[in-house]
């Protein structure tokens, strides 16, 4: 077989020239690529060029004419190390805007993979999705091409019904299924394919369908999609994997990472990069007229904004003037937690439902941040867990929450989290609002731990506002640590959700309140605990003292 052993391979060199020469805009993760391919281009690697030459001749005979990002990312699905002939890239994470072709991209290199072009006995291809019909997609454009009459003799290389399509000569099968793993039969996969990957809300059924590779030779993966509406899911999980990969702090990553996209909100009024994150915009005259049709509709029915940056520009939009914080400050909270041991805090609760979520947390000042650490109880029996859109057992692996056994959440876990921080910590106040303040107050009552009143004026434990008049008076200092960075809360996916489940309403005199955007599903109960803390932070010393010993024959 010939390979291409020069690093500048045509379909390569062909779309780095066209980005070089400005042919068309591009966004900053797709510069980023480019970067990234050739520092591996670097490295002693080769193209298989006849494979590659061979699908673009098939593709571009049986299914349609290749675009030159097409070219560019077929090449290097086909890149491999010389030493020992392992693939470059085994992962590949394709977003782009609605309307760009990548069903039928997908299509065309599932048809690849199992003909005798990859030449792989048994290299078979599990289309999947969390719909029947969106998994049945790609898997239709290829029955399509066999049972097209004008393809009689290509399909006779082949057997396929509705439900399977097998390549005589490799036996290589082309199957789909939905996500939910009770449909997977523990097959062989050479290749699985996630479609849309922005509905899919945790891992499981991922590492369902990707148990079996590995047993064939050259195992890949590909997800493609928009972006979407489900936050903390799968897709912010693979975005920021892609972009330290782009970044470079993944130097070893055999992911490739092609993301389209605007790089700011702004750019969205000026059709002219709207290439950034539609790709073939350039080449499909009908789908920049259907963009064109959906920004002028957009103008006069604000409702469907959110659609057309989130689909089209894969640039989620959020009316930002009622949310806590923008989606980029929020994500910024992800700073490294100092040391904080015998520094002073404040702790914060939020205990609404003993049947449900409580939320507990402790906030410190150091060094101009305010750092976070929190920690939530869920009841095992909360009606609502089942239908929760947040990867709680990932949040219970980091060990940020944990499910308490019983019909009710014991407000003693919550006093015993206290009285284990305090082990590290000099713990100075503790606020929680009127909701459930009397049954948690007895609770602390049983330690030693008081209400701050005229009996106790160093009671730890203090009484605070939930609405208007508390929220109004921390809304200000919130939005500022946010917008600047200030606020550390670590890799607590767990507290970014609660954040992104809450709006800030304001009435008619520009008052604040917190609120949830959802009554039910969406928990705020983190993100409360932290409001309830921050309005005490004005007795966080920036310069903290030998903390008080008081706990030593506290006993239950």
């Amino acid at each position: 077989m010939m390979v291409m052993t020069m690093t500048n391979y045509k379909y390569v060199q062909e779309y780095f020239d066209l980005v070089e020469q400005k042919k068309f805009k591009v966004c900053k993760k797709v510069k980023q690529n480019i970067e990234f391919v050739k520092r591996k281009l670097q490295e002693d690697v080769y193209f298989e060029e006849e494979k590659i030459e061979k699908s673009i001749r098939a593709i571009e005979k049986y299914f349609f004419k290749l675009f030159p990002f097409q070219k560019y990312i077929l090449s290097c699905i086909f890149l491999r190390y010389k030493k020992n002939n392992q693939l470059v890239f085994n992962n590949f994470f394709i977003k782009m805007g609605r309307g760009n072709g990548k069903n039928g991209f997908i299509s065309a290199i599932a048809f690849i993979f199992i003909s005798n072009i990859n030449g792989i006995q048994g290299y078979n291809v599990d289309i999947v999705a969390n719909s029947e019909e969106q998994a049945k997609t790609s898997f239709e454009d290829v029955y399509n091409v066999l049972d097209n009459p004008n393809n009689k003799k290509l399909a006779q290389k082949f057997l396929y019904t509705l439900e399977k399509i097998i390549f005589k000569k490799t036996k290589s099968k082309l199957r789909f299924y939905t996500s939910n793993p009770k449909t997977k039969d523990g097959g062989r996969p050479g290749c699985v394919i996630f479609d849309e990957i922005h509905a899919y809300e945790t891992f499981k059924n991922i590492d369902v369908h990707t148990s079996g590779l590995g047993k064939v030779a050259d195992g890949r993966t590909f997800m493609i999609t928009t972006d979407g509406d489900v936050r903390e899911g799968v897709l912010d999980s693979i975005d920021d994997e892609a972009s330290c990969v782009l970044e470079g702090s993944i130097p070893n990553s055999r992911m490739f990472p092609f993301v389209c996209e605007l790089d700011d909100e702004n750019e969205v009024d000026n059709p002219d990069n709207w290439v950034k994150a539609c790709p073939a915009i350039i080449y499909l005259p009908a789908l920049k007229q259907e963009m064109l049709d959906k920004y002028q509709s957009m103008q006069l029915r604000p409702h469907e904004r959110n659609e057309f940056m989130t689909k089209r520009m894969n640039l989620p939009h959020r009316d930002e003037a009622h949310e806590v914080a923008a989606w980029e400050d929020i994500l910024a909270t992800n700073q490294e937690i100092p040391n904080l041991e015998n520094y002073t805090a404040v702790g914060g609760i939020d205990f609404a439902e003993i049947r449900d979520f409580c939320a507990v947390g402790l906030l410190f000042k150091k060094q101009n941040k305010y750092i976070w650490l929190h920690h939530t109880f869920i009841c095992e029996n909360s009606p609502d867990l089942k239908g929760i859109k947040f990867d709680i057992s990932l949040a219970e692996e980091k060990g940020l929450c944990e499910k308490t056994k019983g019909k009710t959440i014991n407000a003693e876990l919550v006093v015993l989290w206290f009285l284990e921080a305090c082990k590290k910590y000099n713990i100075k106040r503790i606020a929680m609002d009127r909701f459930r303040y009397n049954a948690m107050k007895e609770t602390f009552d049983k330690v030693g731990i008081y209400p701050k009143d005229k009996e106790h004026p160093d009671g730890l434990l203090v009484l605070v506002g939930n609405g208007y008049i508390t929220h109004n008076k921390v809304a200000p200092l919130i939005d500022e640590i946010f917008a600047n960075h200030r606020l550390i809360m670590g890799d607590d996916p767990l507290m970014r959700w609660y954040i992104r489940n809450t709006f800030v309403d304001i009435d008619k005199k520009g008052n604040k309140s917190y609120k949830k955007f959802e009554p039910r599903l969406r928990k705020t109960d983190g993100f409360m605990a932290f409001v309830a803390a921050i309005s005490l932070e004005d007795e966080i010393p920036n310069i903290d003292l030998d903390r008080e010993i008081f706990l030593d024959t506290i006993t239950f």
